[in-house]
């Protein structure tokens, strides 16, 4: 897989007596090509239910390329009521691509051996990238020294959002059989709307803590047809209490993530896969012993959470599962 960008932005930096703000710019052209070999089914021999032989053709090589050109402009804007209150206003164009493999044109026919005659390829040269006309608006009250309330709102309509397509019943070769494809697709173009909240103060006594909570209402459009857009939580939300003062830094936080769509139609047309709910707590505390070295010990994963994945959320029917378990980490710096 090969990969060649050229681009080029401008920036303006603005200000006034109350407000400052930017705009720019960002173009430019991508050229990909994809290369990979494919052996093509000759034959298919059936002894039984569930017990299929399949002979392969000789290996060929497959080239693909493609190209695309974005034009990507921003501008942000802040207005300083006071010191201490601003509104923050930012509007822009963006672009992701897509990742190396959803684009190489690779593909597995294994599931016939078990008489499932789907096709799955794992990728698509022809993909376009992510693109997102995006806006949000915040307000942020800086109340005290190292402390923060904002809240904010936000909203995405994405364009060639990547998912996956399931194409029953097609011809792809072989005699006497038709078979489901699946393969990366751009869907037609979603919308992404949420609101935004977070609070962090510490008090002189050196405790503090840090809230925030973001919520997401998202929709999805292929082939005109609405589902879910994959990659998106509905809500998230995380904790976290510390102390810092003098030689201390003692701090844990929880992040919880609600179970969301990650890809559609694996196992055909709406069985889609879902990543469960999943609540990660970290924690650490160091201390300067002086200027010169520092002890600090870190904890991850203190719940002993497990990640899983399901189709339609059905514990019945798992599709992956992932065990970290905790860790330690103990560590000295010294400064010289």
């Amino acid at each position: 897989m090969r990969e060649k960008s050229t681009a080029g932005y401008r920036q303006a930096d603005l200000s006034g007596e109350r407000w400052d703000g930017n705009n720019g710019v960002r173009f430019g052209k991508t050229k990909t090509r994809a290369e990979a070999w494919d052996a093509a089914i000759e034959s298919i021999t059936e002894f039984g239910p569930f017990n299929y032989s399949v002979e392969y053709g000789e290996p060929t090589p497959i080239t693909e390329d493609a190209d695309y050109s974005f034009f990507l402009p921003s501008a942000n804007f802040v207005w300083h009521f006071t010191d201490e209150l601003q509104l923050r206003a930012g509007a822009a164009k963006t672009m992701a691509r897509p990742s190396v493999e959803q684009l190489a044109p690779t593909n597995t026919t294994a599931s016939v051996a078990w008489g499932e005659f789907t096709q799955v390829y794992g990728g698509n040269v022809e993909l376009k990238p992510y693109e997102a006309k995006q806006g949000d608006l915040s307000l942020e009250w800086y109340f005290t020294e190292n402390s923060i309330f904002n809240i904010a709102a936000f909203y995405k309509r994405i364009k060639n959002q990547i998912t996956t397509s399931w194409e029953p019943m097609q011809d792809i070769g072989v005699e006497g059989y038709l078979f489901n494809v699946m393969r990366p697709i751009n869907g037609d173009y979603a919308k992404v709307r949420g609101i935004e909240a977070g609070l962090q103060h510490f008090w002189d006594s050196g405790f503090g803590f840090r809230a925030q909570y973001t919520r997401n209402w998202s929709r999805s459009w292929v082939d005109g047809e609405e589902r879910p857009l994959e990659g998106i939580a509905p809500s998230v939300y995380s904790l976290g209490l510390m102390y810092e003062k003098g030689d201390w830094s003692i701090g844990a936080q929880a992040d919880h993530t609600d179970g969301f769509v990650t890809a559609t139609n694996v196992l055909g047309q709406g069985y889609n896969e879902q990543a469960d709910a999943l609540t990660w707590v970290t924690a650490h505390v160091s201390y300067d012993i002086n200027d010169a070295f520092s002890v600090t010990l870190e904890g991850d994963n203190l719940l002993d959470e497990e990640q899983t994945y399901s189709i339609n959320g059905n514990s019945l029917l798992p599709q992956a599962y992932y065990r970290y378990g905790r860790s330690f980490k103990l560590s000295v710096a010294w400064k010289f």
